[in-house]
């Protein structure tokens, strides 16, 4: 013969049957099928619980907690709301750019969301508000306003493959020009295979990127240098200072090269609220 209940017990079981009969009202309209499979139980276990032949057990409130929607504080205390906000079809919006992914950084996140199309709702991607003042919305060619949203995805299946994100703007780690926060700027190449970006505090003017930068169908050719082996000439130190002259004109060898561990966020999609 099983122990009889404390008094305290079987407060608690009274309390928990009612929570679970509250989310199966609420969130399942009733449907004891669709709880049972929401808790990773059976239909007749909820059914004996709901009709007070058997109590609630503590694994079962906490697999309630879990439950999607459902307040695990109050699945297990009875304090606090019910249900948390419904997040379907929204993304988080943060005011910074995040070090990767947003669930590795709910820190940095604020408490809104923003809503999207269903393509975009994805647990790797997230919305990062254009701050007041930031030096990206200077670059005439971007066409950034302060408040614009920008759709950023950090699935490294994207952030790994150049194809995926040249010619687009992308979030990088800073590194590879001696920055310790993420970076922000339009990723290209320079002809040559390079991976180049330019961010927001450029080694030249924006101004005077070419085209091409923006297009990377219409990228400069390829530099092929000339390499003699059969002869050695003299060193023509006045030719060696021209060419680093023209070197230093050209926007390609003034912009910063970098490898895919570098990059942290593709954006996909710029709105304007």
């Amino acid at each position: 013969m099983g122990k009889k209940p404390t008094p305290e017990q079987v407060e608690w079981q009274k309390a928990a049957r009612e929570r679970l009969v509250l989310v199966l009202d609420r969130l399942f309209d009733g449907n004891q099928t669709r709880l049972a499979r929401a808790l990773g139980v059976t239909q007749a276990l909820v059914n004996i619980v709901v009709r007070e032949v058997q109590p609630p057990t503590r694994n079962l409130i906490a697999r309630l907690g879990a439950v999607e929607r459902v307040n695990p504080h109050w699945a297990a205390t009875g304090e606090g709301e019910p249900f948390l906000p419904d997040t379907r079809g929204t993304l988080p919006v943060s005011e910074v750019p995040l070090p990767g992914p947003p669930a590795d950084h709910a820190a940095l996140m604020t408490r809104e969301r923003y809503a999207v199309i269903p393509a975009f709702e994805r647990q790797s991607c997230y919305m990062w508000r254009l701050p007041a003042g930031h030096p990206a919305t200077a670059v005439d060619a971007w066409r950034l306003l302060p408040g614009d949203l920008l759709l950023l995805e950090t699935a490294r299946e994207v952030t790994t493959v150049p194809a995926a994100f040249t010619g687009k703007m992308c979030v990088l780690d800073g590194v590879c020009m001696g920055r310790n926060e993420p970076i922000y700027g339009a990723v290209s190449d320079d002809g040559q295979s390079r991976l180049v970006f330019a961010s927001d505090r450029p080694l030249l003017r924006f101004n005077d990127l070419p085209p091409a930068f923006f297009e990377r169908s219409n990228s400069p050719a390829p530099r092929t240098p000339t390499i003699r082996t059969w002869r050695r000439k003299p060193r023509n130190l006045d030719r060696d200072a021209a060419n680093t002259a023209k070197r230093a004109a050209d926007p390609w060898y003034a912009l910063p090269s970098f490898n895919v561990t570098n990059v942290l966020a593709v954006q996909l999609l710029m709105i304007r609220p």
